[in-house]
């Protein structure tokens, strides 16, 4: 009656085991697929900056409207668009460089 009591506890003991054990190397897995480099990593620098200059120049653009810069004359938006598009490249470059450089 021990040896099989034994023998039972073993046998789930060793099935717990395995599905711990098979749980953790799945998960290892997953940390490396998700913690790993992308492929290619300067598109996804790129596309980043570029957003980053979009959302400034909008923010920016919203800020001008709400301090009532645009009542001026006609065109005064597009070209107040233009310029902020040309001041927020360098926050663009600086940014993608600085996410380009990261060893990942």
């Amino acid at each position: 009656m021990k040896i099989e009591t034994v023998m039972i506890f073993n046998a789930n003991f060793m099935l717990i085991f395995s599905i711990i054990a098979s749980e953790e190397s799945n998960w290892k897995t997953i940390r490396n697929e998700v913690f790993r480099s992308p492929d290619q990593k300067n598109l996804l620098c790129a596309a980043v900056g570029s957003g980053l200059q979009l959302i400034l120049m909008v923010l920016l653009i919203f800020l001008l409207g709400a301090m009532g810069m645009y009542e001026s004359g006609r065109g005064s938006l597009v070209t107040t668009g233009v310029v902020l598009y040309s001041f927020t490249a360098c926050k663009d470059d600086s940014f993608t460089s600085l996410l380009n450089n990261l060893n990942c």
